[in-house]
């Protein structure tokens, strides 16, 4: 199976639903090579600045709490 990764930005997309997972928002790539904390804020913050639907599930909440500034607490 090969991964898929991230868009670049967000301009083909309608809505963007985050969903959860084990990790955290402070999960960095030496511990989980797999997710990318920092890339998927940076997209979730172009998607709400241009004015796209964004849900988050769990950690995807997280997510978009971060990448709006707000601190997550554990």
């Amino acid at each position: 199976m090969q991964a898929i990764g991230l868009p670049d930005d967000a301009v083909g997309i309608d809505f963007l639903i985050v969903m959860g997972g084990p990790q955290d928002p402070d999960t960095t790539l030496e511990a989980c090579p797999h997710f990318n904390a920092k890339a998927e804020q940076a997209l979730i913050a172009f998607a709400v600045k241009t004015g796209k639907a964004v849900i988050g599930i769990c950690l995807g909440s997280q997510l978009i709490g971060e990448a709006l500034g707000a601190a997550v607490l554990s």
